[in-house]
């Protein structure tokens, strides 16, 4: 494959990852906003707007999912992307892809944990 094909192969897994990412930290908002208010006894407007707690934790629970996947798949295609401009022995000099690989393996541990009972 060509090396520019990776590179926006890449490009997309990460935006498209980082952006499930970034709903799954609004839907545990709305999920958290939603839980005080059930908790405070005083429903307000918000109450009336928000989906039921288990429809958040469910789209949490997806966003969350699909994000990591995503995400993986993007940092592989960087890597393959690396692989053609023959720098693959530079990715783990970079700081930027080290903590990327980091903080996907950290969050694929902390998002088993909570389900590992479920299964």
């Amino acid at each position: 494959m060509v090396p520019e094909n990776w590179l926006w192969i890449h490009i997309a897994l990460l935006v498209t990852g980082l952006m499930c990412l970034l709903m799954a930290v609004v839907s545990a908002l709305m999920y958290l906003l939603q839980s005080a208010q059930i908790k405070s006894k005083h429903l307000g407007n918000v109450f009336l707007k928000l989906p039921a707690l288990d429809v958040l934790d469910r789209l949490h629970f997806y966003y969350l999912s699909a994000g990591v996947i995503i995400f993986t798949l993007g940092l592989v295609s960087g890597m393959f992307w690396a692989r053609d401009l023959k720098r693959f022995d530079q990715i783990f000099k970079d700081p930027l892809a080290v903590l990327s690989f980091i903080t996907c393996f950290q969050i694929q541990n902390l998002e088993q944990k909570p389900y590992k009972n479920l299964l």
